[in-house]
Formats: C-alpha cells, sequence, structure tokens
C-alpha cells in the first residue's frame, strides 16, 4: 500500500534536514537517478520547515504534522514540536493523530458521495426534499444536493444544535424547519447545517452512517486503519488534544470531537468528527493526484473526480467546487502558486490538505492551533507561508505563479 519513504525526527537540525532532503531525492523512491535542477529546489524545504518552527515559537500551535507529495515518487514526513505547550508532553511523531474537524467535509462525506453518485444513487440536481421530505416550503424545494455541496443553498451558516434540542432527531427536525437566510444560488454561505442535511441524505440511501459508509468505501480500501471517527481509547497517547474547556465546557478535549455539535450527536457527523495522520492522508492524496486510482485501488474514475473538484461557479464567482474547495484568486489558504485545477478544504482545529493534480502535488498540514485556546490567531498565514515555501522549494526560480 502506502510506503513511508522518509521520516525526519522534530530534534533534527535544519542542515541535517537538507543534507536527508538531497539524499532522498539523489536516490528517489523509484530508483531513478534526479535532474540537478530538482535536487538543488529541495534545498528550500528548510525555509517550509522554518516557517512551522517560527508558529510553535509564536505559541499559534504546540505541534504539527507535514506530508508532501511529488510525481508518486517522493513523500517525506515530519513532524514538529509536542501534543502540548508542556515541555514533557510527548513529541509529534507521524503516527500522531489529530482531529481533522471540517477536513472532515471532504475526506469522508465528499469521497463518499462521489462514490455512490458515481454507482447512481446520487441525483446532484434532485430537489433535496425528494431524499428528505420534511424539508419542504417556499423557498426549500428549490434546494438541491448541488446547492448543499457548494454551500450555496441557504441554510443558515451554524446553530448550537446542543441547546435546541435533546436527540439527533430533534436536531434534524430543526434544521428543517429553519427558514433559508437566502434564495438557493444566490450567495455562498459556508455552512455546516447543510453538511448535516447531506448526511442525513446519505444515511436514507444506504440506511448507514457516514463512519460506517467511508469506512467502507473510502478508508478500508487505501488502508487508512488510523482515520476514524471515535478514535478507541486505547489511542490516547497518539491523540493530540484540543481545546480546553471550549463552548460546553468539556474540560480538556483529549481523544474526543473538538466540534460542540458534532459531540452533541455521537461523534459521528458529516461536518466534523474524523480523526486521523499525515500518513494516512498521504496515502489518500496519492489516489487524488493520479485520477481516482493508484495500483490495484481504485476509488473512482477521472472523470469523477474531475466533475466534483472543478468549482461549480454557483453563485458566480464561487470558487466551491462540489464539496472541495479551490483556491481563492487571493489570499488563498493554499498560498499562491497552486495551479487552478487544484482542491482542497481546511478544519478549524488547524488542519488541511491541497492536492494539484496537474503538478502532481499533494500537500497535508495537521495541527492542533485550538490548544489550549481557539483565541490565538495566525494559522491562515502559516498555511500560506508554508505552502508557498513547499513550492518555491519545489520550483525554485521556476514557480509557477
Amino acid at each position: 500500500m502506502f510506503k513511508r519513504i522518509l521520516w525526519l525526527h522534530p530534534v533534527a537540525s535544519r542542515s541535517l534536514i537538507v543534507l536527508l532532503a538531497l539524499a532522498f531525492v539523489l536516490g528517489g523512491c523509484s530508483g531513478r537517478a534526479k535532474k540537478i535542477g530538482e535536487i538543488e529546489t529541495m534545498t528550500g524545504l528548510g525555509e517550509a520547515f522554518h516557517v512551522l518552527e517560527s508558529a510553535i515559537e509564536d505559541s499559534i500551535f504546540p505541534g504539527a504534522q507535514v506530508a508532501l507529495v511529488r510525481d508518486n515518487n517522493m513523500v517525506i514526513y515530519r513532524g514538529f514540536g509536542r501534543q502540548t505547550y508542556n515541555k514533557k508532553s510527548p513529541d509529534i511523531s507521524t503516527r500522531t493523530i489529530y482531529d481533522l474537524a471540517s477536513v472532515t467535509k471532504v475526506v469522508a462525506t465528499t469521497l463518499t458521495a462521489m462514490r455512490l453518485w458515481e454507482q447512481g444513487k446520487l441525483d446532484l440536481d434532485a430537489p433535496v426534499y425528494r431524499y428528505l421530505p420534511d424539508f419542504r416550503g417556499a423557498q426549500k424545494d428549490s434546494v438541491t444536493l448541488r446547492h448543499l455541496f457548494t454551500h450555496s443553498a441557504g441554510l443558515h451558516w451554524w446553530v448550537d444544535l446542543w441547546n435546541k434540542a435533546e436527540t439527533k432527531d430533534e436536531a434534524l427536525a430543526f434544521i428543517h424547519e429553519l427558514p433559508l437566510d437566502y434564495a438557493p444560488g444566490d450567495s455562498m454561505i459556508y455552512s455546516d447545517l447543510g453538511l448535516i442535511l447531506i448526511g442525513e441524505i446519505l444515511e436514507k440511501v444506504t440506511g448507514r452512517q457516514i463512519d460506517q459508509l467511508a469506512a467502507e468505501l473510502v478508508f478500508s480500501p487505501l488502508g487508512m486503519t488510523d482515520t476514524q471517527f471515535n478514535p478507541s481509547k486505547t489511542n490516547l497517547t497518539r491523540i493530540a488534544p484540543t481545546e480546553r474547556g471550549g463552548s460546553m465546557n468539556r474540560g480538556l478535549i483529549h481523544g474526543d470531537v473538538h466540534d460542540e455539535n458534532t459531540h452533541f450527536l455521537s461523534g459521528v457527523s458529516t461536518h466534523a468528527g474524523l480523526f486521523s495522520t499525515v500518513e494516512d492522508l498521504a496515502a489518500l492524496a496519492r489516489v487524488l493526484i493520479n485520477g481516482g486510482e493508484f495500483g490495484s485501488v481504485r476509488l473512482f474514475s477521472e472523470g469523477t473526480l474531475k466533475y466534483w473538484t472543478t468549482h461549480q461557479n454557483l453563485p458566480e464567482g464561487s470558487n466551491r467546487a462540489l464539496g472541495w474547495l479551490t483556491p481563492s484568486s487571493e489570499n488563498s489558504s493554499a498560498g499562491d502558486y497552486f495551479s487552478s485545477s487544484s482542491f482542497g478544504h481546511t478544519g478549524f482545529t488547524g488542519t488541511s490538505i491541497w492536492v494539484d493534480p496537474e503538478r502532481k502535488i499533494a500537500v497535508v498540514l495537521l495541527t492542533n492551533r485550538v490548544h489550549p485556546t481557539r483565541k490565538r490567531g495566525g494559522m491562515h498565514q502559516v498555511r500560506r507561508d508554508f505552502h508557498n515555501a513547499i513550492m518555491k522549494a519545489l520550483f525554485g526560480d521556476r514557480v509557477p505563479s
């Protein structure tokens, strides 16, 4: 399956990092010789690593994981810092498990929906009420699955469901009854509630929740054994904690989902709740940069992947694809150099995945930037600086614009 090619210990010096990166490129995981120009570009990885080291020093997050996949013959894994700011806290390794937050929306929900769509089990242009008969009335009748996946349905962005309902069924009924904030297709407003409705639809179609569906259709085929909802407490020492307290005053959130609504929904939802590692997500990225298949594993066709990851222009000017985010023209979290065909997503806890199929590059960055509090800012600029440094390291003076 997906083999670890290089792991650099967090305490390694920057000079050693560069030497090891050079040695890796000289050898290459495919055994092919590398051109001098390619070798020279790798020396810039130290700058990308410095971005993360500086963020740790500035207390933007206590630790981070990174995976870089390129051309199917180069993968670099690395851990930085610790799970917490306590000097006795475990170092971050490539097996540390992170709460992905909204990266769940693509890694679990969208990929599962893509497989079901390819099987003919979902109609993106069908009205939502065809699947959820209680979601009706006025403008709701014209809301489609395409609207939900592009965050253009008009649904309110977020509600504290744990204060509005006592059960999952009551929470879903509450969402059904909420009036729309705007006409479907008129605006793009990022909505967790829309993703929750997608989860209800997937369950109606298959009879199973997203944790079971994603495990069967995505994680198991790729050997993603550390990717799961409600991770086992036997792995607690490997899980990076998130916030202390939070909106529900739960004390230190460690091994439990950070997102409050997902916590209320017993840890399983289509908008948040997934935990994973860079090793698992790099295995997924390798499939995504190869059109939906790699080796003996085929998740979906190249046509399906392209269709779902192309921005829908719904509404006009939106950079949303179906479930996926594409790079915005200005101030994108992907930085300035990912191609227009790229796709990815970010998570509130400080996580992200970006895939550039045109250049066959994927970058995964996992942090727990909400530890011990969500109030510390700076994560967006770290993402931009890190991705820009990666691209400059790979392309040097030939970095694409």
